[in-house]
């Protein structure tokens, strides 16, 4: 059995000299920032539909790892 884990930890929390990303491309449109709870339901739906579509649950067993908000 493999085993896929996304770790969310706090890229989305980050912010200033610490934010590990220069610009977020959605679609055409490029940002230097975004309100951090849009990107992260961005992220986790792009994420969900990528192991909807490539990832064979018989195969592959898919973990979540977050952090919870309320620790900032």
């Amino acid at each position: 059995m493999d085993m896929l884990i996304f770790n969310t930890w706090q890229w989305w929390n980050l912010r200033g000299p610490s934010q590990p990303w220069d610009y977020i491309q959605i679609g055409t449109q490029i940002s230097q920032d975004m309100d951090r709870m849009v990107a992260f339901e961005k992220a986790l739906t792009t994420w969900g539909r990528w192991v909807d579509s490539n990832i064979d649950p018989a195969k592959t067993t898919v973990f979540f790892q977050g952090i919870s908000p309320s620790h900032y």
